[in-house]
């Protein structure tokens, strides 16, 4: 009796799988291959949504949702208590969704209004969504601001296995997630670290420059590091994060961080080594000169990336 009982239970788990499909509508229109695949029993849910890598489950055993993904070579998880979720508003309506009649329910999460059908006539119960999740019901269709619908279009009883996530995670909050999650997107690149910028008059320049070795220009006053950029991200946006710091200086400074290309026949490079005479001038309407600022078919300028100061003492 005591081997039969946990291999029936084990049975009825294993049959007791519902795997539901849903599409997705933008203002009415169908939005091909987005769909929503939601596997779940009356204890555990998992869900795939084709518009992220992101892995969802709800595990209603020990009252909570989990959200997975990998960023880099490590894998992250937050887990979220179903109590801390929004609460729903009930309503009168109904409609009727692949043969069950459902009741609506209303949420309003952050700015977001969002109707809800659900039905406890299923024998499963589970949310394509994590951000809400009705007690004891299976949802059907949502409805986020009037626009967005979310519907299922098909639901079929099947023997599969209800994937499980793997314990190989690191567990953090969402503010931890979002801001790994968002890292995740940019090459980052080291080029100063506690570099100090200083007047110093003994300062000699070399001849030649290899990459990843800081230089010092203008007696001190500007650091320079030639370093090379990834290829795949040639094409993307630069984003530049500065910190600085003044030892007691009297007077605030102002900096800039900037760079340059020395692919032609002169550079910014030139005018630190020799002095500004060696770059070429504009003139304006008015006669007045401008070196360095216009390129030219021998000469690429400085890009400025950022202008900041130092702070007063």
């Amino acid at each position: 009796m005591l081997c039969i009982f946990p291999f029936q239970f084990l049975l009825a788990q294993k049959n007791n799988c519902s795997t539901i499909v849903y599409e997705q509508l933008e203002n009415g229109k169908l939005e091909a291959d987005k769909t929503i695949t939601l596997k779940c029993n009356n204890s555990f849910a998992s869900i795939k949504n084709s518009s992220t890598t992101e892995r969802f489950f709800e595990d209603y055993i020990a009252q909570n949702t989990i959200k997975i993904s990998t960023f880099g070579d490590k894998k992250y998880a937050v887990f979220t208590s179903l109590d801390s979720l929004p609460k729903s508003i009930s309503t009168n309506e109904t409609d009727t969704i692949l043969g069950f009649v459902c009741r609506k329910l209303k949420y309003e999460i952050f700015s977001n209004h969002i109707e809800v059908w659900v039905t406890d006539k299923a024998n499963c119960k589970g949310s394509p969504s994590i951000s809400f999740v009705p007690k004891d019901a299976l949802v059907l269709k949502y409805v986020m601001n009037g626009s967005r619908t979310v519907l299922a279009k098909s639901i079929k009883t099947s023997d599969e296995k209800i994937e499980q996530p793997k314990q190989d995670f690191i567990k953090m909050d969402d503010p931890q997630y979002a801001a790994v999650q968002i890292k995740s997107r940019f090459t980052s690149i080291a080029v100063f670290n506690h570099q100090q910028i200083n007047f110093e008059n003994d300062i000699k320049n070399p001849t030649a420059y290899n990459e990843n070795v800081v230089y010092r220009f203008s007696k001190g006053n500007v650091i320079l590091k030639k370093i090379k950029l990834p290829k795949e991200n040639s094409k993307g946006n630069f984003f530049v994060q500065l910190t600085d710091w003044s030892s007691g200086d009297a007077y605030d400074r102002v900096g800039s961080v900037f760079t340059f290309s020395a692919k032609k026949e002169k550079s910014m490079l030139d005018a630190l080594q020799k002095g500004i005479n060696e770059i070429p001038f504009y003139t304006d309407h008015k006669n007045e000169k401008y070196q360095g600022i216009v390129a030219t078919q021998n000469y690429s300028p400085a890009i400025e990336l950022m202008r900041f100061f130092t702070p007063l003492a």
